[in-house]
């Protein structure tokens, strides 16, 4: 093995458990791995009955949410680093990574976001990655939830020393422009604030109805519970 699995990443971090830093020697060969995967199975569908099937269904479910809030819960204490390890992880640039955010404006929606972002070397603008996940109630099953994901990038320019800004727009005879902020308050502390700002509402009758009102997404309050038992995939993206 070319590098000890203690050894940390090129962004810094280090494995969450000890566990995950040993060593196997002595791994199972393959080929008594999948005779005893055959036995096994051959015995399970001799012996087993239907409530017995179904209550396998019930408990691998269970154990996918309870991955999934490990991962929610655990994964940004695992990953987060501070803004200097972040920047000297990235010779000849600034790397941040925003790794949870949250629908605050919607405290009950399960929507979430995490990003990567490179400052260039003049340190005024920054290019960002985002992915967003959220599990909406499946309209034909209350008890299944859709899994949707989405991918976008956007491009900010800083305004201070942990306020970055970008502005799309104005468009059309509103003169509407999006504004979307990202604050620091700290490392894997971030704040992302969405508003759409109208220049000028007299000018038509559909530019005072448009919605004002910011979606705020941020780190607090990520731990949310499951309005459904079920998990189905929606729509992903890439």
């Amino acid at each position: 093995m070319a590098h000890s699995p203690t050894t940390p990443t090129i962004k810094g971090r280090h494995p969450c458990f000890a566990s995950s830093r040993m060593f196997v020697p002595k791994p199972t060969p393959a080929n008594v791995s999948r005779t005893r995967s055959f036995l096994y199975n051959a015995w399970v569908e001799k012996h087993i009955t239907p409530v017995d099937r179904r209550l396998r269904r019930l408990a691998a479910t269970a154990v996918r949410f309870i991955i999934v809030s490990v991962i929610v819960t655990i994964g940004p204490f695992c990953s987060a680093v501070s803004d200097a390890e972040q920047t000297a992880a990235s010779p000849g640039g600034s790397h941040i990574i925003i790794p949870m955010l949250a629908n605050a404006s919607k405290p009950t929606d399960l929507d979430f976001q995490a990003g990567e972002c490179d400052i260039d070397a003049a340190g005024t603008t920054m290019e960002c990655q985002f992915q967003q996940v959220f599990l909406t109630v499946f309209v034909a099953s209350a008890d299944t939830c859709l899994v949707t994901t989405h991918r976008y990038a956007m491009t900010f320019r800083k305004e201070g020393a942990t306020r970055w800004a970008r502005h799309s727009g104005p468009e059309g005879v509103c003169g509407a422009t999006e504004v979307t902020t990202l604050q620091s308050d700290g490392p894997a502390r971030w704040t992302m604030d969405t508003r759409t700002v109208v220049a000028d509402k007299g000018a038509a009758a559909e530019c005072r109805q448009v919605d004002e009102t910011p979606e705020i997404l941020t780190w607090q309050n990520v731990r949310r519970a499951l309005p459904c038992k079920f998990v189905q995939p929606g729509a992903m993206s890439r």
